[in-house]
């Protein structure tokens, strides 16, 4: 890739602007030695500014030898974005009551499903609902569902090219195990379903090198918003969180965590409360 030239000068400032800091003037070095580390390797600069022509996109994961669940079509309810994002409110209290395959459905294709393809000649490409570094889709959604109901409990994989739930699990997940896996957060327990987004790094890397991390951290994100206010429209309750014990989570997903890693978690439910405040406050 050609980088552009740098200017010849930059406009005097006769100084630098005052600044705020609170109590805790510690730097980031300081608090977070090994983020700090790994943020400051991957800055760029004109001299390490370029990345590969390798862009290849690679096809989702699939486990072809499992049952699958078919999805029906998506039905997504109308809803207003600004109203959507004012609705949103994290939700730690949940009903018993399980998901149904519809609901699912709308979940899934607007965190990670299909839009559409894009034709780029030599390529079909199918597009997604996120922005994506270099379009290549790093992320895999799976559901943990504890309760019974339309979609049965266990551990799936979705395939977003056929939209169907591939069972990997079919068993019962134990509350308490799930209350364990997720660092003792109940309300991941309580919930019908948690959504887990993982991510396939080479995905990126062979293109971005080790900039390409920050890449699928910043899609993660993008996606799991789709799913918050896919959720808030459906009436649902969600509460994101990045605390698991990841090891153990991606050995119930069947990932290697030499190629596939965990990023983050959404509980997914119907609330038992209609306050906000009610709702987001832990037990």
């Amino acid at each position: 890739m050609n980088m552009p030239e740098p200017p010849a000068s930059i406009p005097n400032q006769t100084g630098a602007p005052e600044r705020s800091f609170g109590p805790d003037r510690r730097g980031f070095r300081d608090i977070a030695g090994n983020a700090w580390s790994y943020h400051r390797a991957t800055c760029r600069w004109p001299y390490n500014a370029s990345h590969t022509s390798d862009d290849r996109p690679e096809t989702p994961r699939e486990f072809p030898d499992v049952p699958s669940i078919a999805l029906p079509p998506p039905d997504h309810p109308a809803g207003d974005f600004t109203t959507l994002t004012v609705q949103r409110a994290s939700c730690r209290h949940f009903t018993a009551d399980p998901l149904s395959l519809g609901e699912v459905s709308c979940l899934a294709s607007a965190t990670y499903g299909t839009t559409g393809h894009a034709d780029l000649g030599a390529v079909l490409l199918p597009e997604r609902p996120v922005p994506s570094g270099g379009a290549l889709y790093p992320l895999e959604l799976y559901f943990l569902t504890r309760q019974g109901g339309p979609c049965p409990p266990g551990v799936s994989h979705y395939h977003p090219y056929t939209h169907v739930l591939e069972q990997l699990r079919d068993v019962a997940l134990p509350k308490q195990y799930i209350q364990y896996l997720f660092m003792g957060q109940q309300w991941f327990a309580d919930a019908a379903a948690v959504a887990v987004l993982t991510a396939v790094p080479r995905r990126t890397a062979r293109k971005y090198g080790d900039r390409g991390y920050r890449y699928l951290l910043l899609e993660a994100g993008h996606a799991a918003q789709n799913l918050v206010l896919a959720a808030t429209a459906l009436g649902l309750g969600t509460c994101c969180g990045g605390g698991f014990f990841d090891d153990e989570l991606a050995g119930l997903l069947y990932a290697d965590v030499e190629t596939e890693v965990p990023v983050y978690a959404v509980a997914i439910g119907h609330p038992a409360s209609n306050d906000r405040n009610t709702g987001r406050n832990a037990l």
